[in-house]
């Protein structure tokens, strides 16, 4: 069986390629068959005819499927096409497991992202503001966004229980440093306002970028 992983903490790019994909293998009339990580794999492959080539196997969440299904596919020669889709990183015991072939795509987050998240902190608007359009020239805001939510929630974590962060220590320790910049008060404040400006923008009444400005120019002065 050829497999493909699609996999990396940029999951907005590897979904996207995903659907790429699929589209690509629809339009040349092959025919899409989604498996489900719960169901018996080895029986769900095996009960349909795999003798004709033109069909895509695709299984979204690696790690919820059984490792018997995983051993069953690595060691059966089977001449079909498997694309599977996952959440973040493929764990070491799951990629010895599928066969040697497999071709793993990785979707890794740009630097840049990770800059502009550092720079989010009191008295940076200027570089803060700058790295954010510098970003969305490659990155949808709406990406950017969960990215800067998702760093708030773990700065405030940071500030009362760094038991609840299963980060390495390196991690933790610029979270820590970032906490420092900020009070409970402030970051309370800019994530409702972060939620708000993205309930907002989806609901057509205002801008996201517009509104990321804002909050940068005035909470972060």
């Amino acid at each position: 069986m050829k497999v493909t992983v699609l996999y990396g903490e940029n999951i907005e790019a590897s979904r996207k390629r995903f659907f790429e994909i699929i589209d690509t293998i629809r339009k040349r009339g092959w025919e899409i068959v989604r498996l489900s990580g719960s169901e018996d794999l080895g029986n769900s492959i095996a009960s349909i005819s795999l003798f004709e080539s033109e069909r895509l196997f695709v299984l979204e969440d690696i790690q919820k499927t059984k490792r018997e299904d995983l051993i069953w596919l690595a060691a059966r020669k089977i001449d079909a096409n498997l694309l599977i889709w996952n959440k973040g990183s493929v764990p070491v015991e799951i990629r010895k497991i599928l066969p040697r072939n497999t071709r793993f795509e990785e979707y890794k987050i740009p630097k840049k992202i990770f800059q502009f998240l550092d720079s989010f902190y009191p008295g940076n608007h200027k570089q803060a503001l700058n790295l954010f359009h510098q970003v969305i020239k490659n990155e949808t805001p709406e990406f950017v966004v969960a990215m800067l939510s998702r760093q708030l929630r773990d700065i405030y974590l940071a500030k009362n229980d760094f038991s609840l962060l299963a980060y390495p220590k390196w991690k933790n320790q610029k979270l820590r440093m970032l906490s420092e910049r900020f009070s409970i008060k402030k970051l309370i404040k800019i994530i409702n306002l972060l939620s708000q400006a993205d309930f907002d923008s989806k609901t057509g009444k205002t801008d996201l970028v517009l509104s990321i400005d804002l909050i940068i120019v005035e909470e972060l002065e």
